[in-house]
């Protein structure tokens, strides 16, 4: 094994997430020129996006056009 390999090898060793992997998520609101207009609470890694959205609504104004990843496609405000 050349030491290429090796660290390769390592390295998929330490990202390789496996069983019994803690892991958590947030949902992210940006415009198109990326400013982070909110920001979810932390949330365990296995809740649904739509879940945590749904436990934590946000207002939106009526002027704004909202586009949607295909997950959200059931939110409609």
């Amino acid at each position: 094994m050349e030491l290429n390999d090796h660290k390769q090898a390592t390295f998929k060793k330490a990202c390789n997430s496996g069983k019994k992997t803690h892991t958590v998520k947030n949902n992210v609101l940006t415009t198109p020129e990326r400013s982070v207009l909110w920001l979810s609470r932390t949330c365990k890694g296995s809740k649904h996006d739509i879940e945590i959205f749904d436990n934590q609504p946000i207002q939106f104004p009526s002027s704004i056009t909202l586009w949607q990843d295909k997950v959200f496609f059931v939110y409609n405000p």
